[in-house]
């Protein structure tokens, strides 16, 4: 038996190397054609458009080549390898790969793909593993723009791993350049996350210099008076992050981590008076959930221009004419006269964990793990400081109310002890007897604005979450605590209750009265019913 597994065990390793020789010739043979069809004797015969096109073909591939290469460089790396990180680096590196195989421009080419194949393999002389094959695509190539978004992508995991750039210098020449030419492709997807990438770098403090020697700062200084909100965001967080890193008299020393986004121009140097907190729910974005309604799209979009007198208190009607992707800042702020600082939390949270091309973050998080990765970034952008009015959409409002409900230790100074280990009694006795007391956040905070927020849960997250449908559909970690049945949801809510009352809190609470067309399914929803 043991040796009868070993010969079929070699003859696996045998049929492995022939399908190798197999596509290496349809490659060898697929040059052939290409170099025949683009040369005549010793005479390259291109037409201008031919000329432009391969140097477009060419720019291309330099980027992702230079993309791949540092996901290589850094794909052993332990601080990442078994992480979500690691995971979408892999992606990344394995489409970058394929791009690069297909064009023939990595040294073994075909070969590579046998390569890793049994670098990832522990099957030979083995009885019973044998890893499968790797699907033989490089005979086919994935588009730029899937791989310049997958390499990408990659590259943004990494930048926001602070374990791995704790002991890890990041940016180089190569990759800013790299970056820079990314951000000049203008592509809906790949260009806000490159910003993204530059404005983690800059709140890193590290290799700075880059942004000059490449022309980086003038590339964000252009996106930063974009019109796109996509655009223009994470432009702006680099701005302030970088002004902070320069600056030894600003007003604000605070840094903006990624998921917090200062909706606030980057040139405005007036110390606010109160900051406002605007926390999205599932599916949501910070450059997307504070939009005027889509009706409305008709409009121009507001540009920075108009933007800034509008802020000044300058042609306020003007606004009524543009579209805003943002009204809390283009309506709400010039009518407050007073400054203000508005901040936006960004954060990534589907419905199902297929949703995700990784299986540990397609699971999702509790309210209480994401509610305290908030809690972290805002601290660190100088939440709590001053007065805060809080602006929450459905699950963002569970995150707003834990994160309030948080107590710190009067005698250790541990601001990590959650609230739900208590009773509701125990809760306030704690807090009678002085030996506990409300956090920073909930100490500032004035008021909340609850849009839709399931303060007791939501018909619809516990019809999908149980039975038949629950094994088919596969929900998130996020969607399973929205059930109406879940006790851990109507304790924070008491808890809550209790905290805005002895804090004297002004809560405005706003319910749908109407069901809610439902884009994916054509179909009117009650998701929070009143």
């Amino acid at each position: 038996m043991h040796m009868s597994s070993r010969v079929i065990n070699k003859l696996g390793v045998a049929a492995a190397f022939i399908l190798g020789a197999v596509a290496g010739n349809h490659i060898r043979k697929y040059r052939e054609k290409v170099s025949l069809a683009t040369y005549s004797g010793n005479t390259v015969e291109l037409t201008q458009e031919d000329a432009d096109e391969w140097f477009i073909e060419e720019k291309r591939s330099s980027i992702i080549a230079k993309i791949y290469h540092r996901l290589q460089a850094v794909s052993d790396n332990t601080a990442i390898r078994d992480t979500v990180t690691g995971s979408y680096m892999k992606i990344g590196k394995r489409i970058c790969q394929q791009y690069l195989q297909y064009r023939g421009l990595l040294e073994g080419s075909s070969e590579l793909w046998i390569k890793d194949w049994l670098n990832e393999t522990d099957w030979i002389d083995s009885v019973d593993f044998w890893t499968r094959l790797p699907p033989l695509q490089i005979l086919s190539s994935p588009t730029y723009f899937a791989t310049l978004y997958a390499g990408v992508r990659a590259l943004w995991y990494i930048s926001c791993s602070s374990d791995f750039n704790k002991k890890n210098s990041f940016l180089d020449y190569d990759l800013a350049m790299t970056l820079k030419q990314v951000v000049d492709e203008k592509d809906d997807y790949v260009t806000p996350l490159a910003l993204k990438i530059i404005a983690n770098v800059i709140a890193m403090k590290k290799d700075l210099h880059f942004l000059h020697e490449t022309g980086l700062l003038d590339t964000l200084t252009h996106c930063a008076n974009d019109k796109e909100s996509q655009i223009f965001l994470p432009a702006w967080r680099a701005l302030h992050n970088l002004k902070v890193t320069n600056e030894t008299k600003s007003a604000c020393k605070n840094l903006y981590l990624e998921g917090v986004y200062p909706f606030v121009l980057p040139d405005d140097n007036k110390a606010p008076l109160l900051d406002i907190i605007l926390v999205h729910g599932i599916k949501g974005g910070a450059a997307w959930t504070w939009r005027q309604h889509d009706q409305q799209r008709y409009r121009p979009l507001l540009s920075q221009e108009k933007r800034r007198n509008i802020l000044k208190g300058q042609n306020i009607e003007d606004v009524d004419e543009f579209y805003t992707c943002c009204w809390p800042l283009d309506w709400l702020v010039p009518t407050l006269k007073l400054p203000v600082r508005v901040i936006a939390v960004n954060f990534k949270c589907g419905w199902w964990r297929w949703e995700s091309e990784c299986s540990t973050e397609g699971t999702g998080k509790s309210v209480i793990e994401r509610s305290r990765d908030m809690a972290h970034a805002l601290a660190a952008a100088g939440v709590g400081e001053r007065p805060i009015i809080w602006i929450s959409h459905s699950m963002g409002g569970l995150l707003v109310k834990n994160m309030l409900v948080e107590l710190k230790s009067k005698s250790s100074g541990d601001n990590d002890v959650f609230a739900k280990e208590y009773s509701k009694e125990e809760f306030f006795s704690q807090v009678k007897h002085n030996q506990w007391e409300a956090n920073s956040f909930a100490k500032q905070t004035m008021a909340i604005v609850f849009f839709s927020v399931p303060h007791q849960g939501s018909p619809l997250a516990t019809s999908v979450t149980q039975g038949v449908l629950r094994q088919v559909l596969q929900p998130a970690t996020e969607l399973c605590e929205m059930r109406t049945d879940n006790p851990a949801l109507h304790h924070l809510n008491q808890l809550f209750v209790s905290l805005a009352k002895a804090q004297s809190i002004a809560v405005l609470t706003l319910n749908e009265s109407e069901p809610v067309l439902h884009k994916t399914t054509g179909y009117p929803l009650h998701f929070i019913p009143p």
